[in-house]
């Protein structure tokens, strides 16, 4: 994530900060499509990251994830 991002994403997010989060779901080893869009698949993916990851599984990018 951009490291001074303080906001929320979430389905219907789009733009750089979304890339930046796919881009870093990619780089962990999911397999992303990174358009800037935080569609469905973005949302099911963040939650499977946050789920590995000991987080509330929420599909929402906040503070804690």
């Amino acid at each position: 994530m951009a490291k001074y991002y303080s906001g929320t994403l979430s389905k219907g997010s789009s733009g750089k900060d979304v890339t930046e989060w796919q881009n870093f779901l990619k780089s962990q080893g999911y397999a992303i499509t990174v358009d800037g869009i935080f569609g469905d698949n973005t949302e099911k993916i963040t939650r499977e990251y946050q789920t590995a990851n000991g987080l509330g599984a929420d599909g929402i990018v906040g503070v804690n994830t």
